[in-house]
């Protein structure tokens, strides 16, 4: 599961989760963020922020997706470390849209090259430009201020666009292998350095504040007007209440006795029973090889009354008992 943000949500309106401010993750001198997105071929206007720290306008840390300069639909990635000093780096790949991406960003203030690296999928980028951490210690003092999952936090960033899961903050820099093995994991971040694991929300989309699952217990508060659930990424399958209602495949695997044609269908497809599967792509009549079983009496005010529907998918809001049971309407 996930939540997913509207960019077109500003002022009052726009949509985040915060985290509150807490020890376990202020002023880190190392550190690693994470997270899986989707972003629309439509996503992206001008910045986007995943992950980002927001002390007094510093922005840092933070994780954003950045579009290139006269074509919003191509984004790079951007991590910062420390705005004082200048340490951040932009990514010359691009972050594919219209699909699950798992985007990272790492830095260790006493590493030899004092860099922010970028990962894409697991995979390290290459830079342009990278600058080095080149200030005195300690790092800046971001304890007065919270991480924004979604939301810009200032108005000199923009919302992100698109789906956010798996959300994940270490304190230290993990290593190459690390962040290939967290890409490629379908059960979380929790098996990946857990003993730095200092802040991790899944936004399953079924809570309210969305639950820390590191056990430090900064629960990611929503907006007012807040990011709606959305479907699961590939790094977590383990939602509790899962079986989200997907309106865009509703029927598969399951058997209908309809009473009503759908909208805009013939007549003839009243009072048949369907079986469908997964139609092939393009498949402009998903109907065709239906049983017909009878038609509804003339006049019949409510023709689906009765009907039996055998449910492989569980409707917004319904309890997962409901699942493969036999309904009467």
């Amino acid at each position: 599961m996930s939540r997913v943000f509207d960019q077109t949500q500003t002022g009052a309106n726009q949509e985040s989760i915060i985290a509150p401010p807490s020890p376990v993750y202020n002023s880190m001198a190392a550190f690693t963020l994470a997270a899986w997105v989707f972003i629309p071929l439509s996503g992206g206007s001008t910045n986007g922020a995943v992950i980002i720290k927001d002390p007094d306008n510093q922005q840092a840390p933070e994780l954003i997706c950045v579009s290139l300069v006269g074509s919003p639909t191509e984004l790079v990635l951007e991590g910062q470390a420390d705005d004082n000093n200048f340490a951040f780096s932009i990514s010359n790949e691009l972050v594919p849209l219209n699909e699950w991406v798992h985007l990272a960003c790492t830095f260790d203030v006493n590493s030899a090259d004092k860099f922010v690296h970028l990962y894409i999928n697991g995979v390290e980028c290459t830079y342009n430009p990278e600058f080095h951490f080149s200030g005195a210690l300690p790092i800046q003092d971001d304890s007065d201020e919270g991480y924004y999952f979604g939301g810009a936090g200032t108005s000199e960033q923009i919302p992100f666009e698109g789906s956010i899961a798996e959300v994940a903050i270490w304190n230290a820099q993990l290593s190459s292998s690390d962040i290939a093995n967290l890409a490629a994991s379908t059960g979380g971040a929790a098996g990946i350095r857990s003993a730095n694991l200092v802040g991790y929300w899944h936004l399953c989309g079924l809570a309210s504040p969305e639950p820390d699952s590191s056990g430090n217990g900064n629960s990611g508060v929503l907006s007012s007007n807040p990011p709606l659930p959305g479907v699961a990424s590939p790094g977590y399958s383990g939602c509790s209440g899962g079986n989200t209602y997907d309106p865009t495949k509703p029927f598969i695997g399951s058997v209908r006795v309809l009473g009503s044609a759908p909208a805009g269908e013939a007549n003839d497809f009243i009072g048949t029973m369907r079986v469908i599967g997964s139609p092939p792509a393009g498949e402009e009549n998903p109907y065709l090889g239906s049983v017909t079983v009878g038609t509804p009496s003339s006049g019949d005010p409510n023709p689906a009354l009765g009907q039996v529907v055998i449910v492989s998918s569980v409707p917004t809001g319904a309890d997962d008992e409901y699942l493969g049971q036999i309904e009467e309407s």
